[in-house]
Protein backbone atom coordinates (compact mmCIF):
# COMPACT_ATOMS: atom_id res chain seq x y z
CA UNK A 1 0.00 0.00 0.00
CA UNK A 2 2.60 2.30 1.18
CA UNK A 3 4.50 1.94 -2.37
CA UNK A 4 1.11 2.43 -4.36
CA UNK A 5 1.04 5.74 -2.47
CA UNK A 6 4.29 6.69 -3.11
CA UNK A 7 3.47 5.97 -6.84
CA UNK A 8 0.75 8.66 -7.27
CA UNK A 9 2.59 10.77 -5.87
CA UNK A 10 5.22 10.87 -7.85
CA UNK A 11 2.74 10.84 -10.85
CA UNK A 12 0.88 13.68 -9.34
CA UNK A 13 4.27 16.01 -9.12
CA UNK A 14 5.64 14.56 -13.12
CA UNK A 15 1.92 16.10 -14.05
CA UNK A 16 1.87 18.67 -11.99
CA UNK A 17 5.13 20.52 -13.24
CA UNK A 18 4.72 18.52 -16.82
CA UNK A 19 4.70 21.68 -20.21
CA UNK A 20 5.46 24.48 -17.26
CA UNK A 21 8.46 26.37 -17.65
CA UNK A 22 7.63 28.89 -14.66
CA UNK A 23 5.88 28.40 -11.77
CA UNK A 24 3.99 31.51 -9.97
CA UNK A 25 3.14 30.43 -6.48
CA UNK A 26 1.70 33.12 -3.72
CA UNK A 27 1.90 32.54 -0.15
CA UNK A 28 -0.15 35.43 1.76
CA UNK A 29 2.26 38.32 0.15
CA UNK A 30 4.98 37.20 -1.33
CA UNK A 31 5.52 36.05 -4.98
CA UNK A 32 8.45 32.82 -6.06
CA UNK A 33 9.18 32.49 -9.37
CA UNK A 34 10.57 29.36 -10.23
CA UNK A 35 12.22 28.65 -13.60
CA UNK A 36 11.68 24.71 -14.17
CA UNK A 37 14.52 23.89 -16.86
CA UNK A 38 17.01 25.53 -14.42
CA UNK A 39 15.89 25.15 -11.21
CA UNK A 40 16.27 29.14 -10.93
CA UNK A 41 14.36 30.40 -7.66
CA UNK A 42 13.93 34.24 -7.43
CA UNK A 43 12.25 34.41 -3.91
CA UNK A 44 10.46 37.66 -1.86
CA UNK A 45 10.27 39.07 -5.52
CA UNK A 46 7.52 41.69 -3.73
CA UNK A 47 10.56 43.01 -1.72
CA UNK A 48 11.23 46.33 -3.07
CA UNK A 49 14.83 45.76 -3.91
CA UNK A 50 14.01 43.01 -6.39
CA UNK A 51 13.02 44.52 -10.02
CA UNK A 52 12.33 41.90 -12.55
CA UNK A 53 11.62 43.22 -15.93
CA UNK A 54 9.75 41.62 -18.86
CA UNK A 55 11.54 41.38 -21.59
CA UNK A 56 11.28 40.02 -25.14
CA UNK A 57 14.41 37.69 -25.43
CA UNK A 58 16.64 37.14 -28.88
CA UNK A 59 19.99 35.93 -29.97
CA UNK A 60 22.72 37.56 -32.07
CA UNK A 61 26.03 36.29 -33.15
CA UNK A 62 28.99 38.13 -33.03
CA UNK A 63 29.43 39.14 -37.17
CA UNK A 64 28.90 42.39 -38.87
CA UNK A 65 25.98 42.05 -40.01
CA UNK A 66 24.39 41.93 -36.40
CA UNK A 67 27.30 44.07 -34.85
CA UNK A 68 29.53 46.92 -36.14
CA UNK A 69 32.46 46.79 -37.94
CA UNK A 70 34.26 45.21 -34.70
CA UNK A 71 32.21 42.26 -33.81
CA UNK A 72 34.98 41.05 -31.10
CA UNK A 73 34.66 44.37 -29.29
CA UNK A 74 31.68 44.66 -27.23
CA UNK A 75 30.03 48.02 -26.04
CA UNK A 76 31.70 47.69 -22.76
CA UNK A 77 35.31 47.43 -24.78
CA UNK A 78 35.61 43.68 -23.29
CA UNK A 79 37.19 41.62 -26.29
CA UNK A 80 36.31 38.02 -27.22
CA UNK A 81 37.14 35.43 -29.35
CA UNK A 82 34.15 35.33 -32.12
CA UNK A 83 35.15 31.35 -32.60
CA UNK A 84 33.81 30.68 -28.55
CA UNK A 85 31.21 33.88 -28.50
CA UNK A 86 28.41 31.37 -27.03
CA UNK A 87 31.09 29.98 -24.13
CA UNK A 88 30.93 33.64 -22.91
CA UNK A 89 27.46 33.84 -21.55
CA UNK A 90 27.51 37.65 -22.52
CA UNK A 91 24.62 39.67 -23.46
CA UNK A 92 23.18 42.66 -24.91
CA UNK A 93 20.66 45.09 -23.37
CA UNK A 94 18.38 47.81 -25.02
CA UNK A 95 19.16 50.88 -24.23
CA UNK A 96 15.92 51.78 -22.09
CA UNK A 97 17.76 48.69 -19.82
CA UNK A 98 21.24 49.94 -19.57
CA UNK A 99 22.32 53.07 -16.88
CA UNK A 100 23.95 55.21 -19.30
CA UNK A 101 20.30 55.98 -20.53
CA UNK A 102 18.94 55.82 -17.36
CA UNK A 103 18.00 52.03 -16.85
CA UNK A 104 18.61 50.00 -14.13
CA UNK A 105 21.52 47.80 -15.39
CA UNK A 106 24.88 48.51 -15.71
CA UNK A 107 27.67 46.43 -18.13
CA UNK A 108 29.33 43.78 -15.99
CA UNK A 109 26.02 42.89 -14.21
CA UNK A 110 25.13 39.53 -13.78
CA UNK A 111 21.24 38.80 -14.98
CA UNK A 112 19.34 36.40 -14.23
CA UNK A 113 16.77 35.54 -17.10
CA UNK A 114 13.86 33.54 -16.88
CA UNK A 115 11.20 31.91 -19.53
CA UNK A 116 13.96 31.69 -22.11
CA UNK A 117 13.78 27.87 -22.34
CA UNK A 118 17.35 26.53 -22.84
CA UNK A 119 18.65 29.93 -22.69
CA UNK A 120 17.67 30.62 -19.06
CA UNK A 121 20.03 30.86 -16.63
CA UNK A 122 22.94 33.44 -15.51
CA UNK A 123 24.02 36.14 -18.37
CA UNK A 124 26.74 38.86 -18.15
CA UNK A 125 25.84 42.34 -19.44
CA UNK A 126 28.47 43.86 -21.82
CA UNK A 127 26.57 44.69 -24.93
CA UNK A 128 24.47 47.21 -26.00
CA UNK A 129 21.43 46.64 -28.83
CA UNK A 130 20.56 49.15 -31.35
CA UNK A 131 18.29 52.18 -30.07
CA UNK A 132 15.72 50.64 -32.15
CA UNK A 133 15.25 48.16 -29.87
CA UNK A 134 13.25 48.49 -26.22
CA UNK A 135 12.72 46.21 -23.34
CA UNK A 136 15.08 43.34 -24.79
CA UNK A 137 17.97 40.92 -24.22
CA UNK A 138 20.12 39.66 -27.01
CA UNK A 139 22.10 36.76 -26.26
CA UNK A 140 25.13 36.25 -27.71
CA UNK A 141 25.19 32.95 -29.03
CA UNK A 142 27.61 30.44 -31.32
CA UNK A 143 26.95 31.50 -35.32
CA UNK A 144 25.63 27.59 -35.57
CA UNK A 145 22.67 28.45 -33.35
CA UNK A 146 19.11 29.33 -35.59
CA UNK A 147 17.37 32.22 -34.20
CA UNK A 148 15.68 32.26 -31.16
CA UNK A 149 12.95 34.47 -29.78
CA UNK A 150 10.92 34.36 -26.32
CA UNK A 151 8.36 36.94 -25.72
CA UNK A 152 7.59 36.62 -21.86
CA UNK A 153 11.17 36.44 -20.74
CA UNK A 154 11.98 38.00 -16.78
CA UNK A 155 15.50 38.98 -16.34
CA UNK A 156 16.60 40.47 -12.69
CA UNK A 157 19.92 41.68 -11.36
CA UNK A 158 21.51 38.78 -9.75
CA UNK A 159 22.55 40.55 -6.43
CA UNK A 160 19.31 41.44 -6.39
CA UNK A 161 17.82 37.81 -6.22
CA UNK A 162 17.54 35.74 -2.88
CA UNK A 163 17.78 32.14 -2.60
CA UNK A 164 19.82 31.94 -5.78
Amino acid sequence: MTKNALLLFVIFVILLFHNSQTKLTQNTDKFVYVDVDTMIVLRDISQPKLECFNVITTIYHAVEGQTDSTPHILADGTTIDISKAGSYRYCALSRDLLKRWGGPFDYGDIVVLLNAGSLSGKWTVRDTMNSRFTNRIDLLVDAHIDNIRYFDSLIARLDDCSGI
